[in-house]
């Protein structure tokens, strides 16, 4: 053992070391003796850390690992040595390489141990550990997606772009300099000057965190794909842009899709709206007008607010609106062609017949349905006029095979009885008054078949030439 002197003289030598370092008893983990750099790294002092023991040191989630640890190097009487965590008086955490080694000149439970403070080191290591992995996401992110990936450093004026940039635009990826005036020769001239001051706004308006543009970008092909551009803007304290990170979409085929779309909804727009036959559509639960063309506002009267603020059945009499619930809850299946002739009021309160035909659609997350409208007012009247004129025809003709017979079959019969060689004079005379009453009654006849005869005529005449199938 060494005497007091000599172990207060070997102590001075760890008391001045800038490594933190102290004495403590393996069975008790008393700590025997400290030096001033472990007081200051972890803010006792020294009488302080004298009335402590090691595993107050200790954090709290290695404290069974520490234990263990000292259990195996009493047993063995060993040193030991490894980085772990220790905790300061203030609770802040210190990452250190630790060494223990058997003090047996002080008493052979003693073990002195130095405790150099890596945490800087470990951090450092854990941020490049971490910066790898987000490398390592970054590009496994750029293979997963068909957009090219950015990263722009503002300061140098480099663009570091990831694969989809060769993937999308068909660039290969050399990784020399790629400053701001590359993008630009590669925008296309009539979206740059708009497209770089959107940037420029963005950039320096220190509010902006996020910057969106749609422009042309040059394929390697020498087109041009339309592309949808996102970009996160990255500041330092004074509010500077220094950083800006964000991907490049192909949206070529989605604008041709949509424009496509936007074509073939203005032709059937255009259909509706421009056909010369009313149409309208209209809600199926609560029968409102959600839509109606020009036909139909100059044929009904009303104007299109008006028709809109109106259902199906303020277009019907009133004695007939109970109509509509008959045909549209009963008659109209969901998705089937169906057609019905009605009779409709128009605003000046002229009735008109219409035979209206209509599908089912989707309008605005309606159940709704389409329908056209044909006027055949005109057309009932023609065919009206031409059953009359066939119920007059059917008289003459009825006439003509009654009426007509009887005097015809007296004067046949008298005209035979004349030719009689036998016949005395006054038979004859009376048979020639007969006659004569015949004939008479023939020609009232005669007379008035051409008159119903005309009449037909004159309405023959008021019907169009579609019907009659004559030209005038």
């Amino acid at each position: 053992m060494m005497s007091s002197e000599e172990m207060r003289s070997s102590f001075d030598l760890y008391n001045y070391s800038p490594v933190p370092m102290w004495l403590y008893d393996i069975n008790s983990l008393q700590i025997l003796a400290v030096n001033d750099a472990a007081c200051r790294e972890y803010g006792y002092s020294r009488e302080k850390f004298l009335s402590l023991k090691v595993d107050v040191l200790w954090h709290a989630l290695y404290s069974s690992a520490m234990m263990d640890l000292i259990n195996t190097a009493a047993r063995q009487r060993l040193p030991y040595m490894g980085t772990v965590k220790f905790i300061t008086r203030k609770g802040d955490m210190l990452i250190v390489d630790l060494q223990a080694t058997p003090m047996t000149a002080w008493h052979e439970d003693a073990r002195i141990v130095s405790a150099i403070n890596v945490t800087e080191r470990e951090r450092a290591k854990e941020t490049e550990r971490q910066l790898r992995l987000s490398n390592e996401r970054f590009n496994y992110v750029s293979r997963a997606s068909n957009e090219a990936i950015y990263d722009w450093d503002l300061t140098a004026d480099n663009i570091y772009w990831a694969d989809g940039f060769c993937r999308v635009f068909g660039y290969p990826l050399d990784r020399k300099p790629y400053p701001l005036k590359s993008w630009s020769r590669m925008v296309h001239p009539d979206d740059l000057l708009k497209t770089r001051e959107s940037l420029r706004c963005a950039l320096q308006d220190m509010h902006t965190i996020y910057w969106h543009s749609q422009y042309r970008f040059r394929h390697s092909m020498s087109t041009y794909l339309f592309v949808e551009e996102t970009g996160y803007i990255i500041r330092n304290k004074e509010g500077r842009a220094v950083r800006m990170i964000g991907t490049l979409r192909d949206i070529t085929t989605q604008r041709e899709t949509s424009a496509a779309l936007e074509a073939s909804e203005k032709r059937y727009s255009d259909l509706f709206h421009l056909s010369p036959l009313p149409m309208w559509v209209y809600d199926m639960q609560t029968y409102q007008f959600l839509d109606v063309n020009k036909a139909a506002v100059t044929f009904y009267g009303y104007s299109r607010e008006e028709f809109l603020s109106m259902t199906l059945r303020d277009v019907r009499k009133p004695e007939n609106r109970h109509e509509v619930d008959e045909i549209v809850r009963e008659r109209i299946k969901p998705r089937e062609y169906h057609s019905a002739i009605v009779q409709h009021v128009k605003k000046s309160g002229e009735e008109v017949v219409v035979n209206v035909s209509g599908n089912s659609i989707a309008y605005c997350d309606k159940e709704a349905r389409v329908v056209v409208a044909f006027d055949i007012t005109e057309k009932r009247k023609y065919i009206s006029a031409i059953e009359e004129q066939n119920a007059r025809l059917e008289e003459i003709t009825w006439t003509q095979a009654h009426l007509v017979r009887a005097p015809l079959a007296r004067i046949m019969g008298i005209t035979q009885l004349l030719g009689d060689a036998g016949v005395d004079v006054a038979t004859k005379e009376t048979l020639l008054s007969y006659l004569q009453v015949s004939a008479t009654e023939l020609d009232d006849i005669i007379r008035k078949i051409i008159q119903k005869s005309q009449e037909v005529t004159e309405k023959h005449n008021y019907l169009p030439s579609e019907l009659t199938g004559c030209q005038k």
